[in-house]
């Protein structure tokens, strides 16, 4: 990459790069070393600076949302709704003003039968809001195809990677990570589905310290030990 003829726009160039980043990935995660393996990743943000297209660096930052909407949600239909509402309102500018009463009634309906499906705790109304956002997505591309093809290309795609990964974040959450990795994430995205007097215990004192120290340097239970 130090030589003159490296250009991050040629898709060779482009490939021998990747190639550097993912093959020590590959190697460490065989360890296994999932922790040290995930560093690696930090070499994309360099990348940028040697003119990499910050296009790369927009669909990690989604991937990495999307995948953590999923492990911070019980359900994969709150990640849905969401890639769905970016998708529609990403096509809401090619609608016309006949389209958006259309629009916005599918939008709320999504968006009710959701809540529904979560307080209701029934599979039959996540089936209807898949539904639904179906019917939503059809009649919205087929509407903006008039208008830019390549448009509805590109939001097709990155609706439907999402959604895999929504689904596929789960399983490779539950499959194929070790208890005590998934236990971490928990700590971090899901504290409420740890044990308080397990691997929460030291998380859930620092905050009793944390509140219990003022500015003028009041110790933790200080007043409790004197008593």
């Amino acid at each position: 990459m130090n030589t003159y003829s490296t250009d991050l726009k040629k898709l060779s160039s482009l490939f021998i790069t990747f190639g550097m980043i993912f093959t020590p990935i590959v190697l460490v995660l065989l360890q296994p070393d999932a922790g040290s393996g995930l560093v690696f990743l930090s070499f994309f943000i360099l990348l940028y600076r040697e003119g990499l297209s910050p296009v790369y660096l927009l669909i990690g930052a989604a991937a990495a949302t999307i995948l953590l909407l999923s492990l911070a949600s019980d359900s994969s239909s709150a990640v849905i709704l969401s890639l769905i509402t970016v998708a529609c309102l990403t096509l809401y500018a090619q609608f016309d003003t006949r389209f958006y009463w259309l629009v916005w009634g599918f939008f709320v309906a999504s968006a009710s039968f959701y809540f529904l499906a979560n307080n209701a705790g029934n599979d039959w109304w996540k089936f209807i809001l898949l539904s639904n956002s179906l019917i939503f997505i059809v009649l919205a591309f087929v509407h903006a195809l008039n208008k830019k093809g390549q448009l509805v290309m590109l939001v097709t795609v990155f609706l439907l990677s999402g959604i895999a990964l929504s689904f596929s974040s789960n399983y490779a959450f539950n499959n194929l990570l070790q208890a005590h990795q998934r236990e971490r994430i928990y700590m971090w995205l899901r504290p409420d589905k740890c044990d308080p007097s397990g691997p929460l215990y030291n998380v859930i004192q620092s905050k009793k310290q944390l509140a219990q120290v003022d500015f003028k340097g009041k110790d933790f239970l200080r007043e409790l030990l004197r008593n």
